[in-house]
């Protein structure tokens, strides 16, 4: 019987002591300083192109609020994918207003099949589809 209060006990030791450092951990992060600046430019294969201006920043205490459902994909689209692997799940989209939006996993194979040659017809596809579903 001691033995099993011992086990209790290293048990909620435990989780007292991993919930006291998840609050910590909470803690630390709502006092950190500001985002750091973005890049001025941004280079790939030693060609550089610069970035934007930051947006600026909201308001203190303002939130980007956008109630309603959003839409995982099952699945994937793959190097030679299409369309046609998603449509059924598109077609059940079909007039559902609480749905606000997809989400599909896309491989960058898909869309630079070779380098420097990119195709986002399939994208533009999906998002087509998506658009006729909901409007």
């Amino acid at each position: 019987m001691i033995g099993r209060k011992k086990i209790i006990a290293a048990i909620v030791a435990c989780l007292s002591g991993t919930i006291c450092f998840a609050a910590a951990s909470a803690q630390a992060q709502t006092t950190a300083s500001a985002a750091p600046n973005p890049p001025t430019e941004i280079c790939v294969n030693n060609k550089c192109v610069a970035t934007a201006a930051p947006a600026p920043i909201a308001a203190k205490g303002s939130i980007k609020w956008n109630p309603g459902h959003y839409m995982a994909s099952e699945g994937v689209l793959y190097h030679g994918g299409t369309l046609a692997s998603l449509q059924s799940e598109m077609d059940d989209l079909n007039n559902q207003d609480a749905i606000l939006g997809y989400r599909v996993w896309v491989t960058w194979g898909l869309l630079e099949s070779t380098q420097g040659n990119y195709d986002f017809s399939v994208l533009d596809a999906v998002l087509l589809v998506l658009t006729l579903s909901f409007f």
